[in-house]
């Protein structure tokens, strides 16, 4: 395994005083140590050489990525200065000793890389690269999947007892919702990053090394090592890169480990979401799920505070253990789910698992009509948008709000069409209204509340207090104003969507004046 000054660099500074000058590349090109015993030969790129300070020329020839480590004293100054080369001046006159102490660094790092690729070709086990990793590196090692569950961490972490907070929940199989903000490095803002990076946990005061893990361009998983048994140091960050390029071919190579971001079926539903016609050889999967079960679909918004502490991925995954079979991703900054409804489920009982949980998360959302055909998804997912609109505006103390409770306000807010409620107002219903303005008893609550007793003359003069002759004599100067027959099914159904609107043009006005 070829090398790179950083490497050298950490553990030299272990043994001897050091200093270093000139260029230092950081990919793994450097070549074993050798010595260097005639002044007049050229350093060559990616070779690393031992010399004493006496036998080098006044004047280097160097080509770039040459690395020159001397002994004994300091080179001339041309040699300090030179961009191409490296030089790593050694406060020590024992080049044999600096020689030997390289190859056997060089030793087991080779040793080391033969025996991952020796797991990686017989059984390509994540375990067992983390477990020969171990004495490498120094400090624990874990390998998360798509939805941040263990896939291999190192052993120590369960054997030390200083190594306890990374330590998987038992029975959830990764790290429990308090953590996650914490320990979780390469989260849903930093999931598309493909190359290395550096994280700093400030509860912990500990540096991270994270490496994102994809399979055919898909986020499959995610390399974490924290530094908390000895510091980082610049030699680690191409060694930890390399280690989590290994152990990305072993999930290539691993298929059950695979798992892509947007299942078929989900793909094919956002699909439907944005509008697309899709092909019917293509819908066969959402026809068989549509025999098997009643959904609802659900539009949850995640705010920026939650998704700082809890993945979007891991609420996804919450939702899929809470409703087994639903279908959930993400979609648009928003969380689209399709809930089944389990056989005999009362829907009231899926709506309090649903709030329950996104109060917990500080979520908040709105839910569909029950339905069964999934290639109508799109229909009740904008029901599910329409839900959140009423409710936050009506309820907005409520975090789940149901279409069902809004379905006749929204009815009542589209029968009006391109025309105000003023224009479609009959001269008869503009006479009442004027009548009320002008009277103590109001025609238009008594009209009201006659139609929604369906006409029971008796009911309607019990609700409002009055005898039964007095409520009929109302009724007759009501049709008289109305100038309409309230017999007639198509009039009632008129004067009671105006009535409706009228009712939330007045609640309107009324959260107005307490803004």
């Amino acid at each position: 395994m070829r090398l790179n000054v950083d490497i050298l660099v950490q553990y030299l500074e272990k043994k001897y005083r050091l200093h270093v000058y000139g260029k230092n590349g950081r990919n793994l090109e450097l070549r074993r140590p050798e010595f260097y015993m005639d002044g007049r030969t050229a350093l060559l790129p990616n070779h690393c050489y031992i010399a004493m300070a006496d036998r080098i020329s006044p004047s280097p020839d160097a080509r770039e990525g040459s690395v020159l480590i001397v002994t004994g004293g300091k080179p001339p100054a041309s040699y300090l200065t030179e961009d191409d080369l490296c030089v790593i001046v050694l406060e020590t006159s024992n080049q044999n000793e600096v020689f030997n102490y390289l190859q056997e660094i060089n030793d087991r790092f080779d040793e080391w890389e033969m025996g991952l690729f020796r797991i990686l070709g017989q059984h390509g086990s994540i375990q067992d690269m983390l477990d020969i990793s171990f004495p490498v590196l120094g400090n624990p090692i874990m390998v998360t999947n798509f939805d941040y569950h263990f896939i291999a961490s190192s052993r120590q972490i369960m054997e030390m007892e200083e190594l306890k907070y990374y330590r998987a929940d038992i029975n959830a199989g990764g790290y429990l919702p308090e953590k996650l903000a914490s320990v979780i490095n390469g989260d849903d803002k930093n999931r598309s990053l493909t190359e290395p990076f550096l994280d700093w946990d400030y509860r912990n005061q500990v540096t991270y090394f994270c490496q994102n893990l994809f399979s055919k361009d898909s986020y499959v998983g995610n390399l974490k090592i924290p530094f908390v048994l000895r510091e980082y140091h610049e030699g680690d960050f191409m060694v930890c890169y390399y280690l989590a390029k290994l152990v990305e071919q072993a999930f290539t190579r691993n298929v059950s480990l695979q798992k892509t971001y947007i299942e078929p079926i989900q793909s094919l539903l956002a699909e439907l979401l944005d509008g697309h016609s899709i092909e019917e050889s293509k819908k066969r999967p959402l026809l068989t799920e549509m025999n098997k079960n009643t959904y609802i679909c659900a539009k949850i918004s995640v705010s920026h505070d939650t998704t700082a502490k809890i993945p979007v991925i891991y609420i996804l995954d919450y939702l899929k253990k809470l409703f087994p079979e639903s279908i959930a991703f993400e979609y648009r900054r928003k969380l689209a789910a399709f809930i089944p409804m389990e056989h005999g489920e009362e829907l009231e009982l899926v709506l309090q698992k649903l709030a329950r949980m996104m109060e917990s998360m500080h979520l908040s959302g709105g839910i569909s009509c029950p339905f069964c055909d999934l290639t109508k998804a799109r229909v009740y997912w904008r029901q599910a948008s329409i839900a959140v609109t009423m409710g936050e505006e009506n309820c907005p103390e409520e975090v789940c709000h149901d279409f069902q409770k809004y379905k006749l306000t929204y009815m009542c807010e589209c029968s009006t069409g391109e025309f105000s409620l003023s224009h479609l107002l009959t001269p008869g219903v503009e006479r009442l209204l004027a009548y009320d303005r002008d009277s103590q008893i109001s025609y238009v609550e008594t009209l009201r509340c006659y139609l929604d007793h369906n006409r029971n003359l008796t009911q309607t003069a019990a609700r409002l207090f009055v005898h039964r002759t007095t409520l009929i004599e109302r009724i007759k100067r009501i049709e008289s104003l109305l100038h309409m027959e309230l017999e007639n099914p198509d009039e009632r159904l008129y004067l009671l969507l105006i009535l409706k609107r009228l009712e939330m043009k007045k609640l309107e006005a009324k959260r107005q004046e307490e803004k």
